[in-house]
């Protein structure tokens, strides 16, 4: 409900009255047989200061439906009715027919549709702020979103927009931005913005947006909890819609997407694709060269002949140009999603350093269930090391001819 308004948290059906508003829908093209009947309830508040209706097009066949709201001031106590609606979805004034006590307006519901409306006097002397999780958004390296997914290194612009539910303007209203994770510090700069008044002309909301600046690195690598602040004033008549909370994550790097721009997820290669079809792979070493496959796009799919279960190699790609070499300070969990036939198997990790330096290490388990690996900490290992050539082994213990899926390779940085 925080997605229709905030208020509708404390309201109730007005007893004696739930029942004393219509819904009727005048533009439905659905034969009356089909057609499912809107519904409408009147609530109020605790202290049955306020009306409000709240109507629902159940209707889910077609969007677009236009309907007639009607309230007769004879069916509801003194006063409850104006001459304004107020959209609490859409943040702006609906302005109300009155003939001879009859209250009416026209609304266009798309299907499954739901709307709160209050009635309100239209004149205010003092704004009223509002601001809730669809409010805001953020822009990264892949544009704007809701979704607060992101990764470490990514230059991050979140933005607000903050409503004026009432018809008097404000301005220098002070907005704040917290991570408030595990304690409480400030991302970026306060903003400072200027509510315009909510037109009783109707149909135009009135806001502003804050703007805030918030530059990712390997300190931010997981979740948070952010908490937007609309500063409050004195007369304020709702502050509890002052503040609001999103979560967001912050993802490690991965060394193929970051410096390569080409991960290792073994999409098919487009031109000149090698005999294992992707160019994720360099090279490969004692696999059965007659049985490479593609059932299945997106994944590495070979056989391992039984004569070769402690000795084969798939060499990942890595370019020969120094600048490409990984960072082994930086880029030193490693982790992959596939699996195995047959039985499960060692996976071993073997490099060669920039002094030429051979070695290699068991990291992890390859089973026969499709899914990721245990995230393996090379921190000890490459410790100042730079790694120019980088494969896989997986070595079994039993007489098998296993074949291999792999649908992804990470080599991700570790949080600081």
């Amino acid at each position: 409900m925080k997605t229709i308004g905030p208020e509708m948290r404390g309201l109730g059906w007005w007893v004696h009255y739930e029942d004393a508003a219509t819904i009727e829908d005048t533009s439905s093209t659905i034969p009356a047989y089909l057609t499912v009947t809107p519904v409408i309830r009147v609530f109020t508040d605790a202290g049955e200061s306020s009306c409000y209706l709240y109507y629902l097009n159940r209707q889910c066949r077609e969007d677009g439906h236009e309907f007639l709201i009607t309230c007769d001031e004879d069916d509801f106590p003194e006063g409850a009715l104006t001459e304004y609606a107020l959209d609490h979805h859409r943040r702006f004034i609906i302005p109300v027919d009155e003939d001879e006590g009859v209250y009416s307006f026209l609304d266009t519901l798309d299907a499954g549709q739901g709307r709160l409306v209050e009635f309100v006097t239209g004149v205010s002397g003092v704004a009223d702020a509002r601001v809730t999780a669809p409010d805001v958004w953020a822009e990264g390296s892949s544009g704007a979103t809701r979704e607060y997914r992101f990764t470490a290194g990514e230059d991050l612009d979140i933005y607000a927009r903050v409503y004026n539910m009432l018809t008097t303007a404000r301005r220098n209203v002070s907005v704040t931005l917290f991570d408030i994770t595990d304690d409480s510090t400030q991302i970026g700069q306060t903003a400072t913005i200027a509510l315009p008044a909510l037109s009783t002309g109707g149909y135009t909301a009135a806001s502003d947006t804050a703007h805030f600046e918030w530059s990712l690195d390997g300190a931010d690598i997981g979740a948070h909890v952010l908490e937007l602040r609309v500063a409050k004033w004195t007369g304020e008549p709702d502050t509890t819609d002052n503040v609001v909370r999103v979560a967001f994550l912050v993802e490690p790097r991965d060394y193929s997407a970051e410096v390569l721009d080409d991960p290792w997820d073994m999409r098919e290669a487009t031109v000149s694709p090698p005999a294992w079809k992707t160019a994720d792979i360099d090279t490969v070493y004692n696999w059965d060269s007659s049985a490479w496959t593609d059932s299945i796009g997106g994944m590495f799919e070979g056989t391992i002949p039984s004569g070769h279960l402690d000795d084969n190699r798939l060499v990942l790609h890595i370019p020969s140009s120094s600048p490409y070499w990984i960072d082994g300070d930086m880029y030193n969990r490693f982790s992959l999603v596939g699996k195995t036939t047959g039985t499960a198997a060692d996976i071993v990790l073997g490099w060669v350093d920039s002094d030429n330096n051979v070695d290699s290490v068991e990291v992890g388990e390859l089973s026969m269930t499709y899914g990721r690996t245990e995230v393996f900490d090379l921190e000890d290992d490459w410790e100042g090391l730079t790694i120019k050539r980088l494969w896989l082994g997986f070595r079994y213990s039993t007489s098998v001819t296993p074949r291999i899926r792999i649908g992804r390779v990470w080599l991700e940085e570790a949080p600081q």
